[in-house]
């Protein structure tokens, strides 16, 4: 690089010419403790606080060797007299220089490492120290946060993927060097080997992939010359990038989508493996629900082409989005349940999933932009108020007017902020939900077809993973929520209420059930689930549409819950003597079982009864005027659907809590899979497994587990050979690479 070039990194520069100085990159600098010249066609750096030069090479961006400018490049020592082109540099993790590769004109190379006994001087050969991969920094943390690592066989192939943001590596003097030791720098990383388009490449391609296969996690190997038949011979990701230009990025990643998964070399020996049998789930009790709700389910139903399950639960959520907070059901004297709902619909992709809710939400929607419009000019007309209040506030202040400014800041305390009107949320935290729950009234919702929430909870905006889960809890359960935040206003929601309805895909329902803070804090029993069997493969393209009718039936009542307002507390729904009754002897029937049949998902159980009261309020709702739903007793018939309806609850969350409900050993050689799965491994031993598996207690729990697995052929035990010397190796267990192919 220039010396220009490299001065255009740094900040606050003084001076001109060779010399100049500038805040140092590589510490907080107050002052321009960094000195910058030029001398002999090389950029000289000196921190006077005592930066090595190394680290602020590092922290700017760039390597030792482009130190030297462009245009006077010092040549090698020796007869010939080659030309440098590039300087690689090796660093530890520490970003401490070990060697360099020397790129000449021509594409040659060498490789030098740093004399000990002479500073400045270099021995050209890698002799009495252990080489390290390129990017070795960025490579760990690469394999710290789970990212992918692409394994080049050239250092100018590894800046190049940097250029856009991409974490590269490669091994010094190139194809045909690999060593094992690099594979250990690489253990539990996720990699894609790029080798050159030749003979050569492939072999060292095949070579890195058997040297890395169980260390690393995952390891795929690309083809660019697929993707690109006239990339020249020797051709390499450079050579990709430079013919395809702008395209080359979309190209690349149909290049990643058909990279070969490496299973190592006993792929051939593997056949289909026998499949688990599936638990027979009941459908949703459609006649259950009252004939406003079941047209409409039945209708969306045929029109998509989706089980009936889908839609009969999305709607027992829009309608809880349309009543929460409004209304309250009285269980006994001492107990009453809100009637907002959590609940998920469990499917694969290409379900339709997003169709259903699309279809179901609709009034959702038109209502909350009919709000919206409405609202419009008073929301104006009450953000000027509030800024002419400041103003005048501020003018007394200037003037000294003590008392007039005191009054003036007493109305602003007491003035009501009108918001815009929100009902519906979806990818958002639990603080912005918060906020948003303070802003309706203390209500909100959340409807999606993803599970982006889960995700969020899950750390994903927390930088240390952490996971909030408080709003939703007491969201849930209309418990009082304060949050008092730093230099934001206090957001005090006496009774808040949340509805939640999310149809996500399997492996969604897996992470919220292994999250140990969402089970023990009982946000998963919290959740009504249902799995539907999939329509896929038996639907029609000829359907019904939805009747104009039976939609405006369902959207009527829809707007008559939401236009319902409730003055000061939620209106309380009560039991008729006939329904008390069924409610009492449903409790008596539940309790036993939860130290019995039910004991495993026990914490899920336990609420059921309070999920059947809210059920209930929600049919009884939806079969009558609003305004008479507080005065009308809730009818022995619509006790016994809600009980109905939460029985079907129950089998599914046995479903979703403890897949298929088999025996403890086949329940438990399932969860193996999901573990690695989860975790992509190609080979395990039992060590390796129990730590991967926190819920065995030793290598002896894993036996039938195991066995189960090898015996429907998901496993390949490999017998280690003993030498007779030392400890006696594990024996590995070869993941059927074909269980992956058909997730």
């Amino acid at each position: 690089m220039t010396h220009n070039e490299i001065i255009s990194r740094l900040n606050n520069v003084h001076g001109s010419g060779n010399k100049v100085t500038a805040r140092c990159p590589a510490h907080d600098d107050k002052q321009n403790s960094l000195s910058v010249s030029f001398q002999d066609g090389k950029t000289l750096l000196h921190c006077h606080a005592g930066c090595s030069v190394e680290k602020i090479v590092e922290v700017m961006g760039l390597c030792m060797g482009d130190l030297f400018s462009e245009q006077k490049i010092p040549p090698v020592g020796g007869s010939n007299r080659r030309e440098i082109e590039k300087v690689y540099d090796y660093v530890d993790l520490d970003g401490k220089l070990i060697h360099q590769t020397i790129r000449y004109r021509g594409k040659q190379f060498s490789q030098r490492q740093p004399d000990p006994a002479k500073q400045g001087a270099w021995i050209y050969n890698l002799k009495n120290i252990e080489p390290v991969l390129y990017n070795l920094p960025a490579v760990a943390n690469a394999i710290q946060n789970n990212n992918l690592i692409f394994i080049c066989e050239g250092e100018k192939d590894c800046d190049n993927l940097k250029l856009k943001n991409i974490v590269a590596t490669t091994s010094p003097m190139g194809a045909g060097k690999w060593r094992d030791s690099y594979s250990e720098m690489l253990t539990g990383a996720i990699v894609c080997i790029i080798p050159d388009n030749d003979e050569a490449g492939k072999k060292h391609a095949q070579a890195v992939a058997k040297s890395l296969y169980g260390k690393a996690k995952s390891i795929h190997i690309c083809d660019l010359a697929k993707e690109l038949p006239e990339l020249p011979k020797g051709g390499d990701f450079s050579d990709f990038t430079a013919t395809l230009g702008e395209n080359a990025s979309t190209r690349f990643k149909k290049v990643l989508d058909n990279a070969i998964k490496y299973q190592g070399e006993i792929i051939a020996s593997w056949e289909k493996p026998l499949p688990f049998m599936d638990m027979e789930l009941p459908p949703f009790p459609v006649e259950a629900l009252p004939a406003n709700l079941r047209n409409m389910v039945l209708a969306v139903s045929e029109a998509t082409q989706t089980p009936i399950d889908m839609s009969a639960v999305a709607i027992l959520a829009v309608i809880s989005v349309c009543v929460q907070k409004k209304f309250k059901i009285q269980g006994k004297a001492d107990w009453f349940e809100p009637l907002n709902i959590y609940a998920s619909t469990i499917a694969n992709p290409a379900e339709r999933k997003s169709a259903v809710l699309a279809l179901l939400s609709r009034p959702l929607y038109k209502y909350e932009r009919q709000e919206k419009d409405r609202l419009h000019l008073e929301i104006e007309r009450n953000a000027t108020e509030k800024r002419l209040l400041e103003k005048e506030k501020d003018k007394f202040i200037a003037k000294g007017d003590r008392e007039s400014a005191l009054r003036v800041t007493e109305e602003l305390n007491a003035f009501v902020e009108i918001k815009p009107f929100r009902l519906l949320a979806d990818d958002i935290t639990p603080e912005a939900l918060i906020s948003l729950m303070a802003d309706n009234d203390g209500r909100m919702s959340v409807l999606s077809a993803e599970g982006g929430i889960f995700d969020i909870l899950n750390g994903r905006y927390s930088n240390n993973g952490g996971v909030n889960i408080d709003a939703l809890l007491k969201a849930h359960a209309a418990e009082p929520l304060r949050v008092d935040r730093k230099g934001r206003r206090e957001e005090h929601i006496d009774e808040p209420a949340l509805t939640i309805y999310l149809s996500v895909q399997p492996h969604v329902i897996q992470s919220l059930m292994s999250n140990i803070t969402f089970l023990g804090r009982g946000l998963t029993a919290r959740f009504l689930y249902s799995l539907p069997v999939s329509s896929v493969g038996g639907r029609r393209f000829e359907t019904t549409p939805i009747s104009i009718q039976v939609e405006k039936e369902y959207c009527d009542l829809c707007f008559d819950l939401l236009d319902y307002k409730n003055i000061e507390a939620p209106e309380i729904i009560t039991l008729s003597q006939e329904a008390y009754v069924l409610s009492a002897a449903f409790a008596s029937e539940l309790e036993p079982r939860l130290i019995d049949d039910l004991e495993d998902i026990a914490f899920w159980a336990g609420k059921m009864h309070g999920a059947i009261l809210r059920i209930t309020g929600l049919l009884h709702v939806s079969d009558q005027p609003a305004v008479f739903a507080q005065s009308t007793p809730v009818s022995a018939k619509t006790m016994q659907s809600a009980i109905t309806i939460g029985y079907y609850f129950l089998e599914h969350a046995k479903a979703a809590h403890n897949p298929q409900g088999d025996d403890k050993p086949t329940n438990e050689a399932k969860y193996i899979l999901l573990r690695l799965k989860k975790h992509n491994l190609s080979r395990f031993n039992s060590g390796e497994l129990l730590r991967l598996c926190k819920k065995f207690k030793s290598v002896d729990d894993l036996t039938q587990p195991i066995d189960i697995l090898k015996e429907k052929g998901y496993l390949m035990e490999e017998v280690m050979q003993y030498t007779g010397t030392g400890r006696p190796p594990s024996n590995v267990y070869h993941v059927n690479p074909l269980f992956y192919e058909a997730n």
